[in-house]
C-alpha cells in the first residue's frame, strides 16, 4: 500500500493507471507463488510415492524370495513322491511275479 502511495504522489499517473499496473504485478506474483508452492506439492507427493514405491518393492523381493524357496521345496516334494511311487509300483510287480510264479511252480512241483 505504501509503495502504491509513493508511485501516486511521484509519478504524476492518474490512479487507474497505477492501480491497473500494480494489479498486474500483484496477479504475476501470486501466479508465480502459486506455482511454485504447486511444483512443491508435486515434489513431495513424487518424493512419498517413491518412497511408498521402494518399500512395496523390497516387501514384493521378500514376497518372492519366499515363493521360490517354496517352489523349489514343492519340486523336491514332488520328486520324492514321484520316487516313493515307483518304489510302490516296482514292490507290487515284484509281489505279482512272486505269487504268480511260485503259484505256478507249486502246481507243477504236484
Amino acid at each position: 500500500m505504501i509503495t502504491f502511495l509513493v508511485r501516486l504522489s511521484f509519478d504524476g499517473q492518474s490512479w487507474e493507471s497505477l492501480l491497473s499496473r500494480d494489479f498486474f504485478f500483484y496477479a504475476g506474483l501470486f501466479a508465480m507463488c502459486r506455482l511454485i508452492r504447486q511444483r512443491r506439492i508435486r515434489e513431495q507427493e513424487r518424493f512419498k510415492f517413491t518412497e511408498e514405491l521402494t518399500l512395496m518393492h523390497s516387501e514384493l523381493e521378500g514376497a518372492h524370495l519366499k515363493l521360490r524357496q517354496a517352489h523349489e521345496e514343492l519340486e523336491l516334494a514332488t520328486e520324492k513322491s514321484l520316487r516313493y511311487a515307483v518304489i510302490e509300483e516296482r514292490s507290487r510287480i515284484a509281489r505279482d511275479l512272486h505269487d504268480s510264479i511260485g503259484h505256478r511252480t507249486e502246481i507243477r512241483i504236484n
